[in-house]
Order: C-alpha cells, then structure tokens, then sequence
C-alpha cells in the first residue's frame, strides 16, 4: 500500500490524477489512511468524474473519510460525500434523505447505523422509516401507515403487534438489540382513540390482524360490531375466529358461539369455538369435542384431542385409546391420541402395551410448520447438509427437492428417527484400514468387486484397488438421529413437508 511506504499525504495528491485506474484507486485509499485535509478538494472534484465506477466510488469514499470535515461534505451534497459521512456516523446523514433516500435511510438504520439520527427516519413512509418507529417506540406514524392503503399497510400491522415486545433481532437487517418492553396501557389508550378505524378496514387479512392487535391490547369493542363479524359470512374465517376470541372476553356470547360451532361454519371458526368452550363451557365441550372427533377434519380432531388432553375428562380419551388398540383409529390422529393418554395415570398401563413402531408419526403433519422447522430449527440444523429448495446449497447430505417422489412416507420417516438404516449411496463415511497399515476416511462414492472409490473432504475423488485393503467398515452416515432433538409432533410434521417435495412436471 502507498500509504506504508509515504508518510507524506501531500506527495500522494497528484497521483489521483494518474492516467492509470489502478493508481489513482490506491491514492485515494492510502490519502484516506493518511488523512491529509489538503486532498480534499482534489477528491471531491474526482468524485464528480468517478463515483459511478464502484471500484473508483469505494477508493473515493475511503479518501474523503479520512481527510474530509463534516462540514465540507455537507455543503458538497455529493453521493460519495454522503457515503464518507456514514462511514464518519455522523447525523448530518441525515441531510440527505431527500436527495439520495435509499442510501441516507441505510446508512441511518442497518446495522450499527447512526442513532442520532434515528428521529428523522420516523416520519418516513418507508420499511426502514417504520422500524425505526418500533426501534424508537414511536407509534403514531405506524398507525397511521396501517389505516393508510398501501403496500406497507400489513407490515405497518405486523409492527403494531410487536409494538409492546420488540423482537431482540431487527425485523429488517437481523443485527441484535436489546430493547426494554413498552408500555402496553400507554400504547392500547393511543390505539383505543383509533378503533372504529380499526375496525373499518374492508380487507379481510388486514381486519383480521387489527382484531388481533385489538385483543391483545384488550381494548374496549362494542359487542355488537363484533356479533356481526362473526356472523358475516363472506368474511375470512380468521377475522370471524379472530372476532370471536375477542367478543369471548367482553359479553355474553352464547347466540355467537352457537352460530361459529354449526357445521357449515368454516374449520377455522368451529375450533375457535372449540377452544372458547373448553374455557366458558368445559360440559358441552366434552360433547362437543366427541362430535368433533367423529365428523369432522384431521385438524380439528388434533384441537379437540389436545383440548381433552387438558380437560378433567378420561372417557372419550380412553374410548380413542381403545380403538387405537383395535387398528380403527385415522393415522392423522394417532401420535394425539397417544399423547392425551399419556397425561393420564390410568392409561399408563394400556399405552405400555402398545406397540405402534412409531407409525403415528407418519400422518396428520403439518406442511407449514415441517417447512418451518427444516428451513430454521437451529438444533436439527437441517439446511447444513441438505439441499432442499434453493437453487443451490449444501452437499453434505442427499438433495431432497424432490424426495416426495422418490420415497415414500416410511422411508422418510426411518432416515429421520435411524438414519444408519438406510445410508443413500455416495453420502456415507468409511473407513478403510490398508495393508500397508495406512488408513482412509472418506465418503464412499462408489464400488464394485475390483476397487472402492472415495471422495475425500476437499472433493477429490480417490480409488482404492480391493487387493490392498486390509479392512473396510459398513457405510455410516454422519446424520444424527432427530428424535431428541425434534419432538414427535415435530417430527410428523417434518414427514409431511418432505413427503409433499415432489419432482415439477415439465
């Protein structure tokens, strides 16, 4: 670098005028290590010339950081002036949200960013403008950004639930901080003045995030507006469950639950009602969850199942328990079947005599909550060696975009809970013991009756004749084996998201 070998910033000068790119690109780098004040000026007027070369832009900014004042480059209103402040954290970043918007508000926000200058991005109609807001417990501009039409309309709602809790991670650029909880009475009494705007809002995914946001501040609702969500019809089923939850908290709601638990309700809203009678009403929810059980969808047998679970009620448990027993109960609740009964002393004695071999877990998962668990649990860590639906990824482990198709529901459930079982061929670890006393670990890629060939760590392959072998262990696979560090639920809904992974028609 020029800057170790020139202690002298004002012999560099001249270089930044070089015919050469190369030149002139480590001249401003080593002026900027150097910070010599007087290239300023020379740097500024490169900047004009150069600053749409990234290369050339990086070199400048790094230049102008350490040898230009705030002051200089705030009356500059250049790009690169813009950058160098950012690099120096100074507030003046803020100077130029207007001209160069998308720069200034990273600047501000990623990251370490700028907190002086936080304030100003809070009345901007931004993702960053708003999460700002959040970071800074600013909430009426969030609520504002939520009753206005927009494309920020449901992250502005997203924000408000996470309002009173901010997340440890930023919802924008992952960087870590640690935020104290907010006041929820303050924060409800602002939301509160809002209601009936609220409650206005014609679309249904956004109506229904408002009534949960309403009810998690518990603010006060007129009974009324709420009967008639729950009884709108063409209304999702989540902003009518939703409604439902909340009217459950304020008024008598005998006439309401009558019309969620009816059959031609939605799914959604039945099991909202559900649960809302194991609470209000725990009699009729014992006969309830029986009809329930015997008419109505996978899902909602599983509610009612884990509703009984917590219930006082042995009977119904013991009766599906039973059947179980006989081979009459549906797959899809077989693994809740089990786990109800294991809350009961008395049913210790039937369920040791069962022996399912697991097979409870290999239907009634659920596809969003496997895709969930392999795209993010940290201790199964499953995108570490598999490739699964990105384009590309790791080759530790066999590809699974499309093992749906290649194998069936048992196979993919043997490979999770013994994943020695079955050892894909060219992904297990072996170890070969040579005669000459040598030895080799490595994946097995492929073999036949003449030679063994390997793929080594680096992958290289490597063929090793049979005749020089000594000893050869069986194929291992280095994946652990996922019951202990997944729970059987998890685990039967991992079987239903990789089970559903087929192979795209052309």
């Amino acid at each position: 670098m020029l800057s170790d070998v020139s202690t002298d910033g004002k012999t560099l000068i001249p270089l930044l005028a070089s015919n050469s790119p190369r030149v002139r690109f480590h001249a401003a780098i080593a002026l900027g290590k150097l910070q010599e004040p007087s290239a300023t000026r020379t740097l500024l007027e490169l900047a004009k010339k150069e600053q749409a070369d990234p290369f050339m832009r990086h070199a400048i900014v790094t230049g102008l950081t350490g040898c230009a004042d705030e002051a200089t480059l705030v009356k500059d209103k250049g790009l690169c002036s813009l950058l160098a402040l950012a690099r120096q954290r100074s507030p003046k970043v803020a100077d130029f949200l207007t001209k160069f918007p998308d720069e200034a508000e990273r600047a501000i926000h990623d990251d370490a960013g700028i907190p002086q200058a936080l304030p100003a991005l809070t009345q901007r109609h931004t993702r960053r403008g708003l999460n700002s807001c959040l970071r800074l417990g600013v909430a009426e501009p969030v609520i504002q950004a939520a009753l206005k039409p927009s494309e920020l309309q449901s992250e502005a709602f997203d924000i408000l639930l996470a309002f009173t809790h901010p997340p440890r991670l930023d919802r924008i650029d992952g960087h870590a901080h640690d935020m104290a909880p907010r006041d929820a009475k303050a924060f409800g009494s602002l939301v509160q003045t809002h209601i009936d705007d609220l409650l206005a809002i014609q679309d249904g995914k956004l109506k229904a995030k408002a009534v949960e946001l309403i009810m998690q501040l518990q603010l006060r609702v007129d009974p009324a507006v709420l009967q008639q969500i729950i009884a709108d019809k063409t209304a999702r089923a989540s902003l009518r469950a939703e409604a439902l939850k909340l009217l459950a908290t304020t008024a008598d709601f005998s006439a309401s639950l009558d019309l969620a638990l009816d059959k031609k309700s939605p799914a959604e809203l039945r099991r909202e009602a559900l649960k809302q009678l194991f609470t209000h009403q725990p009699d009729r929810a014992i006969i309830e969850a029986t009809t329930a059980l015997k008419e109505d969808d996978a899902t909602t047998k599983q509610l009612a199942l884990s509703l009984l679970a917590a219930s006082k009620d042995d009977t119904v448990i013991t009766e599906w328990l039973d059947l179980l027993a006989q081979n009459k109960a549906p797959a899809a609740i077989q693994l809740d079947i089990l786990e109800a009964a294991a809350t009961r002393e008395s049913l210790k004695a039937k369920l040791a005599a069962l022996q399912t071999h697991n097979t409870e877990l290999l239907e009634g998962g659920d596809v969003t909550r496997g895709r969930d668990i392999v795209t993010n649990h940290l201790g199964a860590n499953c995108i570490a060696c598999h490739t699964i639906e990105a384009k590309e990824g790791s080759q530790v482990g066999p590809n699974l975009k499309s093992i749906g198709s290649q194998k069936d529901r048992p196979y993919i459930l043997e490979s999770l809970l013994n994943p020695l079982a079955t050892v894909a061929p060219g992904y297990g670890l072996v170890t070969l013991t040579l005669k000459d006393g040598k030895s080799l670990s490595a994946t097995l890629d492929k073999e036949d009756a003449k030679q063994i060939r390997l793929r080594l760590p680096d992958g290289k392959l490597q063929t090793v004749p049979r005749d020089q072998i000594a000893n050869a262990t069986p194929p291992m696979s280095v994946m652990p084996p996922m019951l202990g560090i997944l729970t059987k639920p998890q685990i039967r809904d991992v079987v239903a998201y990789l089970a559903g992974l087929k192979a795209k028609k052309k």
